[in-house]
């Protein structure tokens, strides 16, 4: 499947389906590029940029599971972060990332546990990698309780150590096996 949202292309397949050249090669194709003439390399911090020509390219994240594969693009350069992730159906597990705010939402959701938490797992790991810090501090450090409750393409905040970052929600997608989500930090 190949999702277009406002500037953002985001490619979600079963690893057997799609690789990380297979979705350069279609990100080729939906900007009209020249076969081979993009490719993704790391940053000092280990952040992925994409080159075009020698040049950076837009903005890239990429995540995968055993099964599944992520690509968000943006042809803008911008922090950008996306996670997939197969189920969490480990309910230690789950109070251990959470925050106080998020604990407080899944009391009262209505919504189905496991997808709920997976969500909030994965907007939290997609935020860390749009920030480029990764999990140096533990991850109830990370409070996304108000993006929960938004859509695509709206606006948020997610609280990180105390500080508010104001983000667009650019993926939200939850199924029965996994979940992947994708932020944008509004600068």
């Amino acid at each position: 499947m190949v999702y277009n949202f406002a500037h953002s292309l985001v490619l979600i397949e079963h690893k057997g389906e799609i690789s990380r050249t297979s979705a350069l090669t279609i990100l080729e194709q939906e900007r009209g590029l020249i076969k081979n003439s993009i490719a993704i390399t790391k940053n000092k911090f280990g952040k992925p940029d994409l080159m075009h020509n020698g040049a950076l390219f837009g903005s890239v994240s990429i995540a995968h599971t055993k099964d599944q594969f992520a690509l968000l693009y943006s042809p803008e350069v911008c922090e950008l972060g996306v996670d997939i992730e197969n189920s969490i159906n480990d309910e230690m597990l789950v109070h251990e990332f959470l925050s106080p705010k998020e604990i407080e939402y899944m009391i009262t959701s209505k919504q189905n546990r496991i997808q709920e938490s997976t969500l909030i797992w994965t907007l939290k790991e997609a935020f860390v990698k749009a920030l480029g810090v990764g999990f140096k501090q533990h991850p109830n450090t990370v409070c996304v309780a108000d993006i929960l409750k938004k859509e695509i393409g709206d606006e948020g905040s997610i609280i990180y150590q105390g500080r508010v970052y104001k983000v667009h929600l650019v993926l939200k997608k939850i199924e029965d096996t996994y979940c992947v989500s994708g932020v944008a930090i509004i600068k």
